[in-house]
Formats: structure tokens, sequence, C-alpha cells
């Protein structure tokens, strides 16, 4: 299948452990680099049916990708990268974050593919949603949420 231009396949392996790939992608490369690692990495998954938690797949994906894989799959081994990826995660859970893809706009998130059409009325001033009923109906779902948790 294809939608929004992507070609889209039910992924080989699923569910698959994404750690190897999440801690590849987070790395610090160049941003044009790291984009075109996501999109090998995607594709490897979920158009071509690769076992991303293979680390020799991953060193090939990167490869093809134009970097070095055998050094990104080394790095990304290394406990600095893998604390760096807890802190993300726990970050991200903090602003919100509830799945792949998240799209965050100020203080607004966009989940999932779905979710694209309300992003481009969002970002076009064309929100359908009035602003301040939200913002109460969120804050209501928020403190719900955080109700009876211990710190």
């Amino acid at each position: 299948a294809v939608m929004i231009g992507v070609p889209l396949n039910a992924p080989a392996f699923h569910p698959f452990n994404p750690l190897l790939a999440l801690r590849v992608s987070s790395l610090p490369v160049q941003a044009a680099q790291k984009w075109k690692l996501v999109d090998a990495l995607f594709a490897a998954v979920w158009v071509r049916g690769m076992h991303i938690t293979n680390s020799t797949v991953v060193e090939q994906v990167a490869n093809k990708a134009g970097l070095d894989g055998t050094a990104l799959v080394a790095q990304a081994s290394q406990s600095e990268c893998k604390a760096q990826l807890r802190m993300q995660t726990d970050q991200a859970i903090a602003d919100g974050v509830f799945g792949v893809p998240t799209m965050a706009v100020d203080d607004e998130l966009f989940w999932g593919y779905d979710d694209f059409a309300f992003l481009q009325s969002f970002l076009d001033g064309a929100d359908p949603v009035d602003a301040m009923n939200w913002s109460n109906a969120a804050g209501s779902l928020r403190s719900s949420a955080t109700r009876g948790k211990t710190s």
C-alpha cells in the first residue's frame, strides 16, 4: 500500500525491539544525514521487512544511507548513548508524547498518521477546535491522568 507517497508493508518481524535503531538514530550526526538514516531505517522495517534488531542489518542500512554503519552501531552500544535515549524517552513521556509519529508544534501534539490533516489545519491557522474549550478539556485530562501518582 502507498499512503502520502510512502510505500508501506506489514513488517516481517512484529513486534520488534526498536532500541538499537532508536539509539543509532539519536546519535549526533548532521541533520541531512540523520534524515537519510531515519528514512532508511523506516524503509528497512516498513517497506522491505528487514529485522533491525540485528546489528548487522542496522550497519548495512546505515552504510547504504551513506554513513559508517559499523561506527554508528558501536557508538550506539555505549552506555552514554543508552542513557541519552533513556533521557529523551523520559522527556517525551513528560511532554505527553503517546506514540509514533508524534508531531509537536509549540505546545500542541499531533499523534499518528490520521492526525496529519489536523496538523495541516493547525499550521494553516484553521484549527477547527476552539482553543479555549480544548485547553480546559486537556487540562482536565492531564490532571485526571496524574491523580493518584506518587513522586
